[in-house]
């Protein structure tokens, strides 16, 4: 059977795996010469059945670039001996957690990659979104609103094994650019600076990063020469590909719309730097 290239956006997330064997989903991303794997407040913040908040966590970490179907698991402290967290976020309505990566486990840019076909400057198996990968730095062309399509990429339930993540279609439900809070009347228990989408979703997908739909083309033929390159920027598809959010689960206070939050990326930045 005929493989197609691995697309770098498959690259550039991990399952966040528990002691009890539950997960989330993370994704790298670089700023300021710092690596930080991104997932939700909530898949961080919960207690274990006993009462005891996280302690430790597993992230998979691809190390060896001339195989990206190896992985070894890594293990993340998530707090300190005074069970003071280590993670970022001060703000629980603001549904992000942030952990800081020391020493850097991804490389600096993206690549959409043939099978064993590796540039001699990539040197790890993980990737990393940057700011640039933003809605704001893309293309004029693109226009992101209520209607679009988007990929939800993530490790569901029980959804261990695979070497990479499953890709899950979905629709931007509300004008992208708002809040959910501008376009209810109260913001009581309302998720801050985010929007929601329609998807089919499951548990172990929280974290995972909302990104654009690849372009028509590409999806019919990702062969073709226009398609297949080595990127010099991240998130390819010839730059028509955009870190839109992350994923933050149901939107539990409209539970009978059945749709989910995403938590806009800006607010990655914002809580870097409020530290």
């Amino acid at each position: 059977m005929r493989q197609n290239p691995i697309t770098g956006h498959y690259l550039t997330t991990t399952p966040i795996i528990y002691a009890n064997d539950n997960h989330a989903t993370g994704f790298f991303f670089r700023y300021s010469d710092e690596t930080y794997l991104i997932t939700n407040r909530h898949a961080l913040g919960f207690e274990t059945e006993n009462g005891c908040k996280l302690q430790k966590a597993k992230i998979r970490i691809r190390n060896d670039p001339s195989d990206l179907d190896k992985f070894e698991e890594s293990t993340l402290t998530l707090r300190n001996k005074n069970d003071e967290k280590l993670w970022l976020n001060n703000d629980h309505r603001v549904d992000i957690g942030i952990i800081p990566l020391k020493p850097p486990v991804v490389d600096s840019q993206i690549n959409i990659l043939p099978p064993k076909q590796i540039s001699s400057d990539y040197k790890y198996g993980n990737l990393a979104f940057r700011e640039k990968d933003f809605p704001e730095s893309r293309p004029m062309s693109m226009i992101f609103s209520g209607g679009s399509g988007a990929i939800i990429l993530g490790y569901p339930l029980e959804y261990f094994g695979p070497s990479y993540p499953v890709a899950r279609n979905a629709v931007i439900s509300s004008p992208y650019g708002r809040t959910v809070e501008e376009l209810v009347d109260t913001t009581a228990g309302i998720p801050k600076k985010a929007f929601l989408t329609d998807a089919v979703t499951h548990p172990g997908l929280s974290g995972s990063p909302v990104i654009t739909q690849p372009p028509e083309s590409i999806m019919q033929d990702p062969n073709k020469p226009e398609n297949v390159h080595v990127a010099a920027n991240l998130m390819t598809y010839d730059n028509k590909r955009a870190l839109l959010g992350v994923h933050a689960g149901e939107f539990d206070q409209y539970a009978d719309f059945k749709l989910n939050n995403a938590v806009y990326p800006t607010a990655i930045i914002d809580m870097i730097n409020s530290v």
